[in-house]
């Protein structure tokens, strides 16, 4: 379980993020139940849903980003663009493999911490950047 995230300075980014967090400890739950070996018909449905969700997460940011002129866009959109490459490589083993393993390992292991690091670097530097151009 995901139980606390850097907060950031930009309501909406914020709130996204939380969003992010509950579907993931969401599919974290889930997880454990198809582990003990649950059916757990839903699960193919939460991950696309947390794949959609962050898709929608990035898309956000990045046209914020754009909009205001932030001077680091580029670097911010690959990190996005890098994570979302591994997520959909290990939904693509899923549905073509039927294992949730890789998933399993990339949500628990890859996802937490990238998550971590991204909002306390990245996204803390680009909600202050938002932040003062709001107060221009």
């Amino acid at each position: 379980m995901i139980n606390e995230i850097p907060n950031v300075a930009m309501p909406f980014m914020q709130e996204t993020h939380l969003e992010e967090v509950a579907l993931i400890n969401a599919l974290f739950l889930l997880l454990d139940k198809y582990e003990q070996g649950e059916h757990v018909p839903e699960l193919g449905e939460k991950i696309e849903a947390l794949l959609v969700h962050t898709y929608e997460h990035f898309k956000r940011e990045e046209e914020s980003m754009v909009a205001l002129g932030f001077p680091p866009y580029s670097v911010h959109k690959q990190a996005h663009d890098d994570y979302l490459k591994g997520f959909n490589a290990v939904v693509t083993d899923w549905h073509s493999s039927g294992d949730v393993a890789t998933f399993n390992l990339f949500l628990r292991e890859t996802t937490p911490a990238w998550m971590m690091q991204h909002i306390a670097t990245m996204d803390f530097v680009t909600a202050n950047f938002f932040t003062m151009c709001e107060s221009d």
